[in-house]
């Protein structure tokens, strides 16, 4: 996707991924400094699902990451990790990807150009 922030200081990004109404990976948020315009982010996401049905489970980890203008070119967040999400796979569910930017944050707009999704099955 593209970030564009308006103003000096340091900004703040956070990324989210549901399945439904459900968080699957809560990325840390990612400090930015300085105006940006059309910088590049990302999300790398895998969700494993162990269990199906009604009370089925889900592992996830992932990473994300934002290229900016400010002191430090690019800010990745670490691998985050969540073992085991109850989600409910009978029903069909949205998949999300979720931005929220920090209070101090002016003149912020977030978009989405694409994501893939790959689903295997064994």
């Amino acid at each position: 996707g593209l970030h564009s922030n308006a103003g000096a200081g340091t900004h703040t990004i956070r990324f989210r991924v549901k399945f439904g109404t459900t968080e699957l990976i809560v990325f840390d948020p990612l400090t930015i400094s300085g105006a940006n315009t059309n910088v590049p982010w990302g999300i790398e996401a895998t969700l494993g699902f162990t269990a199906t049905g009604a009370a089925g489970t889900v592992g996830t980890y992932g990473y994300n990451f934002i290229a900016h203008g400010g002191a430090t070119k690019t800010v990745f967040t670490g691998i985050q990790l969540n073992p085991v999400i109850a989600v409910n796979t009978l029903n069909d569910q949205v998949l999300q990807i979720s931005v929220q930017h920090g209070v101090a944050s002016l003149g912020v707009n977030s978009i989405m150009i694409g994501y893939a999704v790959d689903v295997m099955q064994s």
